[in-house]
């Protein structure tokens, strides 16, 4: 699997850099990246007066920087295991975290960005969204806990071309998994009509929509040269009459590894429709990786 040779992994300098570098040490593995930006940005390196007086020495002995370029090659030096030839650079930069890693990542022309997720009571649901609204290489969210472990990929598909590209992308994955189970899913939804008039009941007209969407993934795999028999298709009525809480309780009750989604363009139309679904499932989903393929 060639898609990601750049990596960035931001680094925020909390118990949560542990899972991460963790995890991005094992997709290295997979993806045949050549080279890692750990990244780390601090808001404002400005030390206030009082601290430089009681610790003087200590900040003229070793500027703030280096200490936290050295405390990130210690987290990756004892977290980090990877037989991936790759060249890890270590970069701390000053300014707004999400501005920063957005510009930054475009700078450095990264395929693809690790970033961890905490729960989103801890506040970082609105600055997952930003992260995978924003920017233009692919983004992984590794939530904190997470295991680094590829045996089961859902990928939501509403038989788009950003839905075929996610489960290609899902498909390589897994071959360099060693044979990792890809399903693709798609949720469906039963118009609101008065069946009865068509002559059917529930049961009878769930039936029908259900086999149009069997009918529209043999035209999907068939249109995006898709090998069917690397993937198991499921059709799930959205009973939650929410797709992204459907996706989150599919993933939590079937032991997922990891969700790949796809995601559209960057214009304002695209962005709008992009938002709906990936950026609800980035509030639902607190315990499975979820990779956001651009």
């Amino acid at each position: 699997m060639n898609t990601f040779k750049k990596v960035m992994v931001a680094m925020d300098l909390t118990k949560t850099d542990e899972w991460l570098v963790k995890y991005a040490g094992f997709l290295l593995d997979k993806t045949g990246a050549d080279k890692v930006y750990c990244t780390h940005i601090e808001p404002d390196f400005e030390v206030p007066p009082e601290m430089k007086e009681k610790y003087g020495q200590e900040f003229e002995m070793e500027s703030l920087d280096e200490k936290m370029r050295h405390r990130m090659e210690e987290i990756v030096k004892h977290h980090m295991t990877t037989n991936a030839q790759v060249d890890i650079e270590y970069e701390v930069l000053e300014g707004s975290p999400f501005e920063k890693l957005v510009h930054w990542a475009k700078v450095k022309g990264v395929d693809l960005l690790i970033a961890g997720k905490k729960k989103v009571s801890e506040g970082s649901g609105i600055v997952a969204k930003k992260v995978a609204r924003q920017t233009e290489s692919s983004v992984l969210f590794v939530p904190h806990g997470a295991e680094a472990k590829i045996t089961k990929i859902l990928v939501p598909i509403d038989f788009s071309e950003y839905a075929a590209k996610a489960l290609k992308n899902a498909i390589e994955l897994a071959e360099a998994a060693n044979g990792a189970k890809v399903i693709a899913m798609n949720v469906f939804d039963i118009p609101t009509v008065n069946y009865y008039y068509i002559g059917q009941n529930y049961g009878q007209f769930t039936a029908l929509i259900l086999e149009n969407a069997q009918n529209a993934y043999d035209i999907f795999v068939e249109k995006y040269n898709i090998d069917k028999t690397k993937v198991e298709a499921v059709f799930e009525e959205n009973i939650y009459l929410s797709p992204a809480k459907h996706i989150n309780e599919y993933a939590r009750k079937h032991n997922i590894d990891l969700i790949v989604m796809g995601a559209k363009g960057h214009s304002a139309m695209e962005v709008f429709f992009y938002g709906s679904v990936t950026e609800s499932l980035l509030t639902y989903n607190e315990d499975v990786p979820l990779l956001v393929i651009r």
